[in-house]
Protein backbone atom coordinates (compact mmCIF):
# COMPACT_ATOMS: atom_id res chain seq x y z
CA UNK A 1 0.00 0.00 0.00
CA UNK A 2 2.72 2.54 0.60
CA UNK A 3 4.35 1.89 -2.88
CA UNK A 4 1.05 2.89 -4.39
CA UNK A 5 0.99 5.87 -2.36
CA UNK A 6 4.23 6.82 -3.00
CA UNK A 7 3.40 6.43 -7.11
CA UNK A 8 0.75 8.94 -6.72
CA UNK A 9 3.14 11.28 -5.29
CA UNK A 10 5.78 10.98 -8.32
CA UNK A 11 2.82 11.70 -10.30
CA UNK A 12 1.46 14.29 -8.83
CA UNK A 13 0.67 16.94 -11.75
CA UNK A 14 1.74 20.80 -11.77
CA UNK A 15 -1.83 21.50 -10.67
CA UNK A 16 -1.64 19.81 -7.46
CA UNK A 17 1.69 20.96 -6.39
CA UNK A 18 0.19 24.81 -6.99
CA UNK A 19 -2.90 23.67 -4.72
CA UNK A 20 -0.56 22.20 -1.80
CA UNK A 21 1.81 25.16 -2.08
CA UNK A 22 -1.77 27.75 -1.72
CA UNK A 23 -3.17 25.90 0.92
CA UNK A 24 0.49 25.01 2.98
CA UNK A 25 0.87 29.24 2.57
CA UNK A 26 -2.71 29.84 3.63
CA UNK A 27 -2.52 27.51 6.58
CA UNK A 28 0.39 28.47 7.80
CA UNK A 29 -0.56 32.04 8.56
CA UNK A 30 0.89 34.00 5.25
CA UNK A 31 -1.77 34.69 3.02
CA UNK A 32 -0.10 37.48 1.83
CA UNK A 33 1.47 35.68 -1.10
CA UNK A 34 -2.22 34.69 -2.41
CA UNK A 35 -3.30 38.24 -2.95
CA UNK A 36 -0.35 38.65 -5.35
CA UNK A 37 -0.57 38.45 -9.04
CA UNK A 38 2.65 37.31 -9.52
CA UNK A 39 2.39 34.23 -7.23
CA UNK A 40 2.49 31.94 -9.89
CA UNK A 41 5.53 33.22 -11.39
CA UNK A 42 7.36 33.12 -8.23
CA UNK A 43 6.35 29.81 -7.64
CA UNK A 44 7.36 28.10 -11.04
CA UNK A 45 10.34 29.95 -10.93
CA UNK A 46 11.61 28.77 -7.36
CA UNK A 47 10.34 25.45 -8.38
CA UNK A 48 12.09 25.30 -11.46
CA UNK A 49 14.94 27.16 -11.23
CA UNK A 50 17.06 23.92 -12.42
CA UNK A 51 15.60 23.35 -15.54
CA UNK A 52 15.26 26.87 -16.05
CA UNK A 53 18.99 27.00 -15.68
CA UNK A 54 19.89 24.57 -17.81
CA UNK A 55 18.11 25.43 -20.69
CA UNK A 56 19.38 29.39 -20.94
CA UNK A 57 22.85 30.01 -21.12
CA UNK A 58 25.28 30.87 -18.29
CA UNK A 59 25.44 34.48 -20.13
CA UNK A 60 21.63 35.00 -19.82
CA UNK A 61 22.01 33.54 -16.51
CA UNK A 62 24.73 35.90 -15.64
CA UNK A 63 22.82 38.87 -17.13
CA UNK A 64 19.68 37.97 -15.15
CA UNK A 65 20.99 37.89 -11.82
CA UNK A 66 22.74 41.37 -12.39
CA UNK A 67 18.98 43.06 -13.01
CA UNK A 68 17.61 41.77 -10.20
CA UNK A 69 20.54 42.43 -7.88
CA UNK A 70 20.46 45.82 -9.74
CA UNK A 71 16.50 45.92 -8.98
CA UNK A 72 17.44 44.55 -5.02
CA UNK A 73 19.66 47.57 -4.53
CA UNK A 74 17.42 49.80 -6.02
CA UNK A 75 14.43 48.89 -3.31
CA UNK A 76 17.48 48.69 -0.21
CA UNK A 77 17.98 52.32 -1.78
CA UNK A 78 14.50 53.39 -1.65
CA UNK A 79 14.00 51.93 2.26
CA UNK A 80 16.94 53.77 3.31
CA UNK A 81 15.72 57.04 1.76
CA UNK A 82 12.44 56.79 3.25
CA UNK A 83 13.77 55.68 6.74
CA UNK A 84 16.12 58.61 6.78
CA UNK A 85 13.43 61.48 5.40
CA UNK A 86 11.15 60.58 8.32
CA UNK A 87 14.29 60.89 10.71
CA UNK A 88 15.54 64.21 10.06
CA UNK A 89 11.91 65.10 9.46
CA UNK A 90 11.52 64.19 13.38
CA UNK A 91 15.03 65.43 14.28
CA UNK A 92 14.65 69.20 12.67
CA UNK A 93 10.84 69.27 14.25
CA UNK A 94 12.27 69.08 17.60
Amino acid sequence: MSGEYRGDERKQTVRGRIVRFLSAVKTGGVEVLQDKPGRHLVYFCYAYATKITKVIPPSTAHSILRVIAFILLCIGVQIAWDGLAVLIAAVLRT
